[in-house]
């Protein structure tokens, strides 16, 4: 996968710039589960991966983590085979995901401005340095 990756599910879509970010996530939302329902990641090069599983490593090392709400935890993250997502079609999925869900206004947008950013992107890489994270956060 190139990075940075949007990780795409019902519930939300979020960026991570490395796989480092990626393999970071907090117990209660290991624990919820949903990022794996529906889930899949678009990568910078224009590849869509399904994610196939999570699964819990260990517990975060770092001292700066352990006294959050809900500690951290190290995870792996298995995904199947790319296959490749034409950027029209990239757009119209996030387009259709956030306005569905009214997201679009956790950045005081409306939904045709928020299309309009969306769609006036010219890569896939342009297409996901445009978001960092819409839906419900659950971490």
């Amino acid at each position: 996968m190139e990075y940075p990756i949007l990780r795409v599910n019902r519930c939300h879509i979020r960026k991570f710039s490395s796989e480092k970010e990626l393999r970071l996530m907090s117990q209660k939302y290991f624990d919820d589960g949903d990022f794996r329902r529906e889930a899949f990641i678009i990568d910078s090069s224009g590849n869509r991966y399904p994610l196939l599983d999570v699964t819990r490593v260990r517990h975060s090392w770092n001292p700066f983590r352990w006294f959050r709400p809900s500690r951290e935890t190290i995870v792996d993250v298995r995904v199947g085979f790319p296959s490749s997502l034409p950027l029209h079609e990239a757009k119209d999925l996030i387009v259709k995901l956030v306005t569905a869900n009214e997201w679009y206004t956790q950045s005081d947008q409306s939904a045709s401005e928020f299309s309009r950013e969306i769609r006036a992107a010219t890569t896939h890489r342009e297409l996901i340095d445009k978001i960092s994270f819409y839906g419900k956060w659950q971490g």
